[in-house]
């Protein structure tokens, strides 16, 4: 914009900006390359702009061939997280449908089926009370204790064997719902401490790709499972994703540099 305001650059030239580390107020110096098809060709110049332009990471010409997950990946302890949250994220998928599976094999209704859902989701009408006390724990150990609870509270689902033992089902779906609450607030806390905020946005949307990519495999391998098994091995499954989940609490995590 100062450069046009100006009159160095016209509304059709093109801009390639390359960050270049200068003693400049501004922190940076960003160097514009200003060409036009056909009109003219413009000579260089140096462009100050806003510092708080400057915290993105890299140059823009590298972002998008993803700098800042390289960055983000090369931070002490993210890479576990990672790998640890993205397969608790793997279990949850292949455990999603399986509440409603079972009831609706023990019970042959599909109206209890469906009703297995509302007790899923009936834990965020009280979201917003659990969210004061959320910010307050310190994540690592809500993590860890978190995702251990969710494990142990998966264990009564294999003493189920008719359809009087739906409400044991129901009982897990309910603290199911609990878990979908409490864990991902504990690991955005988590990650917020771990990683700067301009590598935030990156991290979080490598985690959110990834879980939609387990949303289109894991119902139907939990399916699969649940036919073969009758749903013991799903269990067993999600539980040991869940133990997985709660390992990096074991070590040191950096917090981020400002």
């Amino acid at each position: 914009r100062s450069a046009r305001r100006a009159g160095v650059i016209s509304a059709c030239g093109e801009i390639r900006l390359v960050r270049k580390p200068t003693a400049t107020p501004t922190g940076f110096l960003w160097r514009s390359l200003v060409s036009t098809e056909g009109w003219a060709r413009f000579p260089r110049v140096d462009v100050p702009l806003p510092s708080v332009l400057t915290r993105s990471c890299g140059n823009l010409a590298e972002t998008g061939k993803g700098l800042c997950m390289r960055q983000a990946f090369a931070r002490p302890g993210f890479p576990l997280l990672f790998i640890a949250t993205t397969t608790s994220m793997f279990g949850d998928s292949v455990m999603l449908l399986v509440f409603s599976m079972w009831v609706k094999a023990l019970t042959g209704s599909n109206a209890q089926a469906g009703l297995t859902f509302f007790w899923m989701v009936l834990p965020s009408l009280v979201a917003p009370l659990l969210g004061a006390p959320i910010d307050r724990a310190r994540r690592k150990p809500l993590l860890v204790w978190g995702n251990v609870a969710s494990a142990a509270m998966l264990m009564p689902l294999l003493l189920v064997r008719d359809a009087g033992d739906v409400w044991i089902i129901w009982v897990v779906a309910v603290l199911y719902g609990f878990s979908f609450i409490v864990l991902p607030a504990g690991l955005n806390g988590l990650l917020k401490e771990m990683l700067p905020e301009e590598l935030l946005v990156d991290a979080n949307a490598s985690m959110q790709t990834v879980k939609e990519g387990f949303r289109l495999i894991g119902p139907l391998l939990g399916a699969g499972l649940f036919a073969l098994t009758d749903g013991w091995a799903v269990v067993l499954v999600d539980a040991a994703s869940f133990l997985v989940a709660a390992a990096p609490g074991a070590g040191k995590t950096r917090p981020a540099l400002e």
